[in-house]
């Protein structure tokens, strides 16, 4: 019986450490800009959701695509309806890995990388891309990354009549306060 006992607590001491790995952030910041000849269109949603293990360096992101927020109605609605489908496609999602050094332990600013496939448009696509993980005194991490997003690389067609309304690169910038999951 006590060796039992022993073992169970054993398990939870080791799930808890585990635990303190793994850092997560339930509102997220991404924010895109297209920049086009006519008109600069631009969104930011605030409800993008992801997770990072300190561990082994394992990152997940998963972006609800209709809370983007626009300046002009019009635009979210062809946004959502023509271009992104977000009936048919309604998150957007990445699964990666931080590549770099860096320590959750230790405060400071790192430089890192993260490679992994990002799912827009229900078209998977390897990326690597920098960004910076801030290790805050308080234990929490800050993500920060800016990257381009070409829309053919998502199948994300433009129709003809509006190809100068719309940049075929999209500037993404990510922005999150990651919080130790306990």
């Amino acid at each position: 019986m006590n060796k039992l006992f022993f073992a169970l607590l054993m398990f939870l001491a080791s799930a808890q450490v585990f635990a303190q790995d793994v850092y997560i952030c339930k509102d997220i910041n991404i924010h895109f800009f297209s920049e086009a000849p006519l008109e600069n269109i631009e969104a930011t949603t605030e409800k993008a959701v992801g997770a990072i293990n300190a561990e082994d360096g394992k990152v997940f992101f998963k972006v609800p695509i209709k809370t983007f927020d626009f300046e002009k109605e019009l635009m979210e609605e062809h946004f959502n309806e023509n271009y992104m489908e977000s009936d048919e496609f309604p998150h957007g999602i990445y699964n990666g890995f931080v590549t770099g050094e860096w320590d959750a332990s230790t405060p400071g600013t790192y430089e890192v990388s993260v490679e992994g496939t990002m799912n827009i448009h229900g078209v998977e696509q390897e990326r690597k891309d920098m960004g910076t993980i801030t290790v805050n005194e308080d234990g929490s991490l800050d993500i920060n990354a800016v990257f381009m997003v070409a829309l053919e690389d998502h199948e994300i067609e433009v129709p003809k009549l509006v190809v100068k309304n719309i940049a075929e690169n999209i500037e993404i910038t990510v922005k999150g306060n990651f919080l130790p999951k306990e």
